[in-house]
């Protein structure tokens, strides 16, 4: 069993610039995440935590210092990107993103299905995990 992290992150920046305004996101975040860990990113409004989701979806930019499952995000071209959020990444976030006419597990097994899987393979991935 290997024991490197499936997410790792390096001292990440991330600063937002606005005219005269400069808002520090992300200082020098460092942490490592092993298979099997579960893991809540908690804080009050504003503190960083989509931010830092962001890092490992690459929804913002290439930030540096961003590892998952040994895939260096920083250096993939768009197109990998985007099949490597469809197969390996999954958010929801503070604003209610499910698709209401769906059920949870049909919103749960969608981006499978999209990612190529069949839905009863998407059921039994989901069961698995």
């Amino acid at each position: 069993m290997s024991t490197d992290p499936i997410i790792h992150a390096s001292e990440v920046v991330k600063t937002y610039r606005s005219r005269d305004v400069v808002v520090e996101a992300l200082n020098s975040v460092s942490f490592a995440v092993q298979s099997g860990e579960m893991v809540a990113v908690m804080g009050p409004s504003g503190c960083g935590k989509t931010t830092l989701l962001n890092c490992f979806q690459v929804g913002l930019d290439r930030f540096r210092g961003c590892e998952h499952r040994r895939e260096v995000l920083r250096t993939m071209s768009d197109d990998a990107l985007s099949e490597y959020r469809a197969k390996s990444m999954g958010f929801v976030f503070q604003a209610y993103n499910l698709l209401p006419v769906l059920t949870v597990q049909e919103n749960v097994e969608l981006p499978l299905i999209l990612a190529g899987n069949s839905q009863k393979n998407s059921r039994d991935r989901q069961l698995k995990n």
